[in-house]
């Protein structure tokens, strides 16, 4: 059980989960493997995070570059910081009335969109990112998706897709 998983991830870093799959490894090894009691896994896994967000950070921005076009019916989108287009729940109606869905405040395996603020905080500046967008970058990483997005590149989409719709009667 719990045993057996700790002795695969010492011995494979596996903390990635860009697939279900294991990683290959040596079942006579794995059965004999000594863990050191100093070894812990959750140490390992921010560390793996932590090298995943230099990598990501190396181009001094977490948005995708270059930036995706975004669609919205039945895409999920979450918003982080602080808005000039307004409050979340603003942000939130306006891409729901486009056919996209908001839930939660949390990134999930649904979220498709990352729309990030530019009122965004201070600490940005420094590239000192918030949660939401660290868990994104990481999970963009693994995953391909979220794409992570500033609040201009969100507006300028929405604009350009109210263009397209014609106006019902």
């Amino acid at each position: 059980g719990k045993a057996l998983w700790r002795r695969y991830l010492y011995l494979t870093n596996d903390f990635g989960v860009t697939s279900p799959d294991l990683l290959h490894y040596d079942k006579d090894k794995l059965e004999t493997l000594i863990v050191p009691d100093s070894w812990d896994p959750n140490v390992e896994l921010q560390k793996f995070k932590k090298q995943i967000l230099e990598i990501e950070y190396e181009n001094g921005s977490p948005f995708d570059l270059p930036l995706p076009e975004l669609g919205f019916m039945g895409q999920e989108y979450l918003f982080t910081g602080n808005f000039g287009f307004g409050q979340r729940k603003h942000c939130q109606q306006a891409v729901q009335s486009l056919g996209a869905v908001t839930r939660g405040n949390r990134i999930t395996m649904s979220t498709h969109v990352l729309v990030v603020g530019e009122k965004g905080s201070s600490s940005w500046k420094n590239g000192n990112y918030g949660r939401k967008i660290e868990e994104a970058v990481v999970r963009r990483f693994e995953l391909g998706t979220p794409v992570i997005v500033p609040e201009s590149h969100w507006i300028d989409s929405m604009e350009r897709v109210k263009a397209q719709t014609p106006e019902s009667a």
